[in-house]
């Protein structure tokens, strides 16, 4: 039952009241296998049987479907004959022109009733119900009410339980991962092993391109100047800086790639850059394009690199979405394999699959292309809802591909033949969308502040989890639990097969200097340290053990 209302009742992205989502029990009670609806409709029973009610009542089309199934249930199970109460949103416009459904005010005069419905937050339409009894005459003694999901707000049902009418609940919301509450979780930060302020500039200021990444005892990041920072992990000291002669609006935006002694990224003048990651040695430099977003995929076996390109993208020719390639190059020398056009510009990262020999990687012209790895021919290609401009990713044995837009549309296809095996949306929007995927679960964040998981295979939903602000390109799978950052500086640990908060903590929430605190790049995790890069207050490093919060 539990996991059908998580899947057919909540609806991501309706962004009612700021919540980001919706709730639609009507589709829960149509939807869903008829044992979970009777199971539903049981468990509301059991909490209003203690009550001896006579009368249950509920308004709305939301609470319709579970009045008729607690009227048959109680008959069934227990031989009792509830008088249905149903309340019109609005008097009806013609006939007896009704308010209330079911019995009359005499039928029912004097009898003990209980309110029904399906979600309970505030109270108001309990308030709105109240009223129209009142407004048609009905004399009942209503001594409580029950409910399927409550949101345990104070302003409804705790407020109410402690003026003394009880509002019961099978579920809480916090058991579908739709609260912010981390009260009294164990903490994961500990004072920074260091924090690396002024470098860039000479300000206190890390722009929002640079993407961590940590190999043995080297750091590598980037700035807004298109300089690459080479770093000790343990001291935060500088080991090398690579400066670059040309700067660029963009700056230095690419996650570097290490392979060997070798260190790779990209920078949006368009050059590819190979540098020995012990001493910043430049050992080749190749220009694509007029643009590089995406960051370097390599191969090691076959010492390729696949990157895409952007260009041509502020031609009113190419309708304000550019043109761009995904290219194989050289790993030793930089020089180029192939290439492959596509009808927009790339700023996706690819993806490569040794098992398959095949490349992936999105487009802004609405589609995701597999492409042969030694010749660049196209397999298939896949139409999606927005552009794909995160990273594709691979199941565990390379046999599905999935991948999102920021659009916040989640796919998942055969990734040798390209068949669509599930489609779904998990929000509104995203900013440059990093799936994450372990066993058979892939896990995508949206900027409504909600992670959702799915299932690989079925595109089933299997949890779902609120943070307090939007956690940029995704989670990060720190092995015993997920880490979610989120923009505003929170630092979350997630159980893996739950959603359920299981850490939280804040960076460093009381330095006045942090006001302008603002994440949105993922962290950088090598099993002891956890690098986050900020967009104004540089860099802090962390020493955490995940397996001790367990």
């Amino acid at each position: 039952m539990k996991k059908s209302i998580l899947n057919q009742a909540i609806e991501l992205g309706g962004d009612r009241k700021g919540w980001g989502y919706l709730l639609d029990y009507r589709k829960f009670f149509l939807n869903a296998p008829t044992e979970d609806t009777i199971q539903a409709a049981d468990a509301v029973w059991e909490l209003a049987k203690p009550f001896n009610p006579d009368v249950i009542f509920g308004k709305g089309i939301g609470s319709l479907p579970l009045l008729v199934l607690i009227k048959t249930r109680a008959w069934q199970k227990d031989g009792i004959n509830l008088k249905t109460l149903f309340i019109r949103d609005q008097r009806k416009q013609h006939n007896g022109k009704k308010l209330i459904e079911g019995c009359t005010p005499n039928e029912v005069a004097g009898k003990t009733a209980v309110f029904v419905d399906d979600v309970f937050n505030k109270g108001n339409t309990l308030n709105q119900s109240l009223t129209a009894l009142l407004e048609e005459d009905f004399e009942l003694n209503i001594v409580g009410a029950v409910v399927l999901k409550d949101f345990w707000v104070w302003a409804g049902s705790r407020v109410r339980n402690a003026k003394g009418f009880p509002v019961k609940s099978v579920f809480r919301r916090h058991e579908f991962g739709l609260t912010r509450d981390e009260r009294d979780l164990p903490k994961l930060l500990s004072v920074p092993k260091w924090r690396k302020h002024i470098f860039h500039l000479g300000e206190d200021i890390m722009p929002f391109k640079g993407l961590p990444t940590i190999n043995e005892n080297y750091l590598f990041v980037g700035n807004s100047d298109t300089n690459r920072y080479c770093f000790d992990v343990d001291t935060g000291d500088i080991i090398w800086r690579y400066d670059s002669t040309k700067p660029q609006p963009k700056g230095d935006c690419a996650l570097a790639q290490v392979d060997g002694d070798l260190v790779y990224w990209t920078t949006y003048d368009g050059t590819v850059r190979c540098c020995n990651k012990y001493t910043g040695k430049l050992e080749w430099i190749t220009k694509l394009d007029h643009a590089l977003h995406s960051s370097p995929c390599i191969d090691s076996k076959n010492n390729r690199i696949f990157i895409a390109t952007e260009y041509g993208k502020s031609s009113l020719h190419y309708g304000g979405y550019g043109v761009g390639d995904i290219v194989c190059i050289n790993s030793k020398t930089g020089h180029e394999i192939w290439r492959f056009p596509t009808d927009g510009m790339i700023p996706c990262t690819a993806v490569y699959s040794p098992k398959n020999n095949l490349v992936y990687c999105g487009s802004n012209d609405f589609h995701l292309y597999c492409l042969d790895a030694d010749t660049g021919a196209l397999k298939f290609k896949c139409p999606t809802v927005g552009e794909v401009k995160g990273v594709p990713v691979l199941s565990e044995n390379e046999d599905i591909v999935l991948f999102a837009t920021i659009q916040a549309n989640l796919y998942s296809v055969d990734a040798v033949t390209g068949e669509l095996l599930w489609h779904n949306t998990y929000g509104t929007d995203s900013i440059f969308p990093f799936p994450c995927v372990y066993d058979t679960t892939v896990v995508v964040a949206n900027k409504k502040n909600i992670i959702s998981a799915w299932d690989i295979y079925t595109g089933e939903r299997r949890w779902l989890c609120t943070t307090r602000s939007p956690v940029g390109y995704g989670v990060t799978d720190l092995g015993p639990f997920l880490l979610a950052v989120a923009e505003n500086g929170q630092v979350l640990g997630i159980d893996k097969n739950t959603g359920e908060k299981i850490t939280s903590d804040y960076i460093n929430v009381n330095e006045k200097n942090l006001e302008k605190l603002v994440i949105v790049q993922p962290p950088a995790f090598d099993g002891k340290n956890l690098v986050i890069v900020t967009n104004y207050n540089g860099i802090f490093c962390y020493e955490i053990f995940p397996e001790k919060i367990l």
